[in-house]
């Protein structure tokens, strides 16, 4: 829970209230992963391992989702968490309140997202067994909106600003990737993954692209500080 904090310079909001009202919800769920942690037990640790995945989500579809080993962390608490809650479900135990709270959290990272109830209610409708499979329908959705654009513009940024980064020695790798001609492997990885969500490039205008002075640092993941201005 407490080590998702190295992703915020990935972190992206239109204004102060934005950020404020993320930053709120996710003291709210290190408060109930505390408390599933000193509860213990299989109840208690479903209790915890929920408000990470919840974080987790919160700050992928906050632009985190560029990251690869952000959405590799993200993919492994959803299935740490599903494997905790299906073994509750085998040993007969209730878990209708994690399922509420799960949805409860939804609700609000996706009206964070500007959705509808109405979008929100056919996502849970469509997923009403398992709450766990609306939020990862969801990370999905979110993945699948990042445009070709935007992600050249990262790479154009990442190479520009690598004369004056900080690096760690195992990062050295990434850094010559990014140098060559070809695009970085963080870069390979989000485009196969938008390809697979259906995503093409649809070229737009340059007065009309939503980014601009966007810049990127690369301290221990591929691509970290992706900033809105």
């Amino acid at each position: 829970m407490r080590d998702l904090r190295q992703y915020d310079g990935l972190l992206q909001f239109e204004n102060d209230a934005e950020r404020d009202a993320y930053r709120q919800r996710e003291e709210d769920r290190r408060k109930q992963h505390d408390a599933g942690i000193a509860e213990g037990g299989p109840e208690g640790a479903l209790k915890a391992s929920g408000a990470a995945y919840g974080q987790a989500v919160d700050l992928a579809v906050h632009g985190g989702s560029a990251d690869p080993a952000l959405m590799r962390r993200v993919d492994e608490l959803a299935a740490s968490t599903a494997a905790l809650r299906a073994g509750m479900i085998r040993d007969g135990k209730d878990v209708s309140k994690f399922d509420e709270n799960m949805r409860d959290d939804l609700r609000a990272i996706m009206r964070s997202k500007g959705k509808s109830d109405i979008e929100i209610d056919a996502l849970l409708a469509a997923h009403p067994d398992n709450p766990m499979d609306a939020m990862k329908a969801f990370v999905q959705q979110d993945l699948a909106s990042i445009t070709q654009q935007e992600l050249e513009i990262v790479a154009i940024k990442v190479r520009e600003n690598q004369q004056d980064m900080t690096i760690q020695p195992e990062a050295d790798a990434v850094i010559e990737q990014q140098s060559s001609p070809d695009a970085s492997k963080a870069m390979v990885d989000i485009a196969a993954k938008l390809r697979a969500a259906g995503v093409r490039n649809t070229p737009q205008p340059e007065e009309s692209s939503p980014y601009h002075g966007m810049s990127a640092r690369v301290p221990s993941s591929p691509v970290q500080g992706i900033v809105r201005t």
